[in-house]
Formats: structure tokens, sequence, C-alpha cells
């Protein structure tokens, strides 16, 4: 993570491709008019895909959780190295709960263990 830039990198080991990805708007430093706090993200290979491309990478996607600077929702949304785009952001009316567990992917949804209550937050990919 790269917070002068506002952005991340994503290593594939395997092809050793590194690609820049941008944080959206509403999650880049400095943006304090409708800025959310980062919470974590999932890096994780686009649907279909088993080999690289003729460019020797391979597309992925990242999804991102963050919470409004009010603490009272959650937002995420999902970046396509296919199309270079995020997708647009959802919330829902969520605490800002500290996220204690790696994210699990279970079908076509993102899982999060959220704070002491133990919460659990979904992301369905498909939707």
């Amino acid at each position: 993570m790269d917070c002068i830039s506002n952005s991340f990198r994503v290593w594939e080991p395997v092809t050793g491709d590194l690609s820049r990805v941008a944080f959206p708007p509403e999650f880049q430093f400095g943006n304090v008019g409708n800025m959310l706090v980062f919470q974590d993200a999932a890096v994780l290979r686009a649907p279909g895909v088993v080999h690289a491309d003729e460019d020797n990478s391979i597309p992925f996607l990242v999804a991102l959780v963050g919470s409004d600077l009010a603490s009272i929702r959650t937002c995420a949304c999902v970046y396509s190295s296919e199309t270079g785009v995020w997708s647009n952001l959802i919330s829902t009316p969520c605490p800002d709960f500290p996220i204690y567990t790696p994210t699990t992917l279970v079908g076509s949804s993102l899982y999060w263990l959220l704070g002491p209550e133990m919460a659990i937050l979904e992301f369905d990919l498909d939707k």
C-alpha cells in the first residue's frame, strides 16, 4: 500500500507480474469530503481464469472494504484488472468494526469476521 500515490501493488509470484492499482476516489487520502477509511482488501483471480494471458499476466479482482468517517456504514467495491475499473461503491449500515481475521472466499462470496461482537460481513462477487 502506498499512501502517497493513493495506490497499492498486486504481485503475481508465478509470472512475476506487478500491477499498480489506484484506490477508488472515495478511499483516496486527502479526499476529505467523501473519504472512507480502508479496512481490508482481498485479491483473487478473475472467475474462470486458469492460465496467463498472452502477455503473461493473470487477470485478477481486488475487493476493498472500508467504513465512513462517522463509522456508521461499511462500504465495498471491486476492481477488475481486465477492465481497469472499480465497480460502483455499495454500502450497508454497519458500525466500524475491526477486522480480526483474513478474508475467506466461499463460492463467489467473500466473508470477514468483524469486531468483538463477531459479526460476519458477506460480499457476493456475483451481485
